[in-house]
């Protein structure tokens, strides 16, 4: 096991935490208030992405038991 001094993983569990807080926001669904803000913000940067026709699942219908 690795040594580490008390300041490498104080420093380590809160980038971890920094960035398990970062990832909530961003997965979010959530278009409200800051959140719905940086969305907009990033979404008028990026370019709309094109149809895609290998992603396209043809309609399957339910088996039956």
């Amino acid at each position: 096991m690795t040594a580490r001094s008390r300041f490498a993983q104080r420093s380590r569990e809160a980038r971890a935490a920094l960035l398990g807080r970062l990832a909530g926001r961003v997965f979010t669904r959530k278009t409200s208030g800051i959140d719905g803000f940086a969305k907009r913000l990033i979404a008028k940067q990026v370019p709309p992405a094109e149809h895609d026709p290998e992603l396209d699942h043809p309609d399957h219908e339910r088996p039956t038991p």
